[in-house]
């Protein structure tokens, strides 16, 4: 099978000529502000996509103004979205799954459109994760230092005995005394 032939405008001229037929600039700010998908403005215009793109970069204002367009069209986006699941919870008739399945996807696409448009809005935002780690035991000998129940000089020599060794089967000795 062969390749059809694409007949569709592929440079910027021809964007510029398929736009004075629908009115200019402005017809495109007001659609891409809406709920208009690209393929189907390039299709409605008879341009290729690639070619609309390279139209939006001829010029920086262009490029600012179609941005601009795409931020505002994520809020009608997300309109859309909540509007899909409101007439479907608002329905006198008996809802079935299938319905609700596709409701929900209808309502998630735009959700998704809504995020890639206007991220800052409506994109998921980072969140951060905060972990601790707490050494317990290393805490508990920083408190015992700090309240100075443990002694952190060297241990004091033992005590001198006097008298005979226990083994011997005698009292044990008195520890020596200063006094003698």
């Amino acid at each position: 099978m062969g390749r059809e032939k694409n007949n569709k405008g592929r440079t910027v001229a021809d964007v510029e000529r398929a736009l004075e037929g629908v009115g200019g600039p402005e017809w495109l700010w007001e659609r891409l502000a809406g709920l208009s998908d690209l393929d189907a403005l390039a299709e409605e215009l008879g341009v290729g996509l690639r070619a609309l793109y390279r139209w939006k970069d001829s010029t920086a204002e262009r490029a600012a103004e179609w941005d601009a367009c795409l931020t505002a069209s994520a809020d009608a986006y997300a309109a859309d979205a909540f509007a899909i699941l409101d007439d479907l919870a608002s329905s006198p008739l008996r809802i079935e799954s299938a319905q609700v399945a596709l409701a929900t996807a209808r309502a998630k696409a735009r959700e998704r459109v809504a995020a890639i448009r206007n991220a800052a809005a409506w994109g998921e935002k980072p969140q951060t994760a905060v972990q601790v780690n707490v050494d317990l035991g290393q805490l508990h000998l920083e408190a015992l230092k700090a309240s100075g129940s443990m002694a952190l000089s060297r241990p004091a020599e033992p005590p001198v005995l006097i008298g005979t060794p226990i083994s011997a089967g005698v009292a044990p000795a008195k520890e020596a005394t200063p006094e003698g």
